[in-house]
């Protein structure tokens, strides 16, 4: 199941700050289990993992618009972000 719905979406994970040069925090309810993939604007995985971060770095990567998708309890959670 895909949640975009942001009331459900930040309840149980926040990605912040929506605007930076390259990294970005994840906070949450559920941050025992968890996989998160970054994928640019064109569908690409550009990052994966399932070792539970609590930030990713995207300074490595062009500017522009990223999705961050967590998935937890066979629910996933969508995330827009933007690399300056």
């Amino acid at each position: 199941m895909l949640t975009n719905d942001e009331n459900s979406a930040t309840t149980m994970f926040s990605v912040y700050p929506t605007v930076s040069s390259g990294v970005f925090k994840i906070d949450g309810k559920e941050l025992n289990s968890y996989t998160i993939e970054v994928i640019n604007t064109i569908g690409q995985t550009v990052i994966k993992s399932s070792q539970n971060l609590q930030q990713v770095d995207v300074s490595n990567y062009s500017n522009g618009i990223y999705f961050v998708r967590i998935t937890s309890n066979g629910n996933s959670y969508l995330f827009k972000i933007i690399k300056k």
